[in-house]
């Protein structure tokens, strides 16, 4: 919930006409209402949902960047639900993802505040969304995820890490390749005039980059390095490939990452 002395604080767009959000009762809410489906009539409405193409590309290239499983296991059957946050300054692009996976989720985004004293991070506002736990995002879960360590109970799950699949580079798309780079990429100009192109991957392993290298050249024909950021490792595209990288993602950019090209 966001009181009221913080609602200055938030971004002006959010005022606008034609925005998603509006006021109530001193807090923000997206104008769709949550669905409202329960029991026998949840569970029949969640077995017509099937993932479309395009949520598959997209969901692929997501789980790359910010996007992610979360993975609860009960007394009947595994949970997999796909989640997706960013600060409140990319509201309008978490609804735009919220807007493809719409089918599969019952309660629109929100805005949480999250950081503070007591947590000792800084505070700040992201908005979020989940989509009902569905057996469509299993396969997703068993592509994108390992085991760190093995439980004590078969009713709690391990530690588990993201990964990059194996077979990346038959199921990465040019739409993918778009949305990843819209989560975790970024751009700088230098004073040539001449620009750079990065994906920060700190959270994959030096080998996953180095899959992810011989995937984005193998299926697109992008060149790109591994670069030492600390004690992680991040994706570079070298100026040969600045072209046709550009040519492959711009179709899909959002306007709001449009600075990003």
């Amino acid at each position: 919930m966001i009181q009221k002395n913080n609602l200055s604080t938030l971004p002006l767009f959010l005022q606008r006409q034609n925005a998603n959000w509006y006021k109530k009762a001193d807090v923000w809410v997206h104008k769709d209402e949550p669905r409202k489906l329960y029991g026998k009539n949840l569970v029949t409405y969640k077995k017509t949902l099937k993932l479309t193409p395009q949520q598959k590309r997209i969901l692929i290239g997501s789980l790359l960047g910010d996007g992610y499983i979360d993975f609860h296991r009960s007394a009947k059957q595994p949970s997999y639900y796909f989640c997706f946050a960013q600060t409140w300054h990319a509201a309008d692009y978490v609804d735009h993802i919220y807007q493809i996976f719409k089918p599969f989720v019952g309660t629109p985004p929100k805005i949480n505040k999250i950081g503070g004293i007591k947590s000792g991070l800084p505070k700040r506002y992201e908005v979020r969304f989940k989509t009902y736990a569905h057996e469509e995002f299993k396969y997703y879960y068993d592509l994108f995820y390992f085991c760190l360590r093995q439980s004590k109970g078969p009713e709690v799950d391990g530690q588990r890490k993201k990964r990059v699949p194996q077979n990346i580079k038959s199921i990465l798309t040019a739409e993918g390749l778009a949305y990843w780079y819209m989560d975790d990429g970024t751009t700088r100009t230098y004073i040539t005039g001449k620009k750079s192109y990065v994906i920060s991957t700190q959270g994959f392993c030096y080998e996953d980059q180095v899959i992810l290298i011989d995937a984005l050249k193998e299926t697109f024909g992008l060149d790109c390095g591994v670069h030492k950021d600390k004690t992680y490792f991040r994706l570079g595209f070298r100026a040969s490939s600045n072209t046709l990288f550009l040519s492959l993602i711009k179709p899909y950019i959002h306007a709001y990452f449009d600075y990003k090209l």
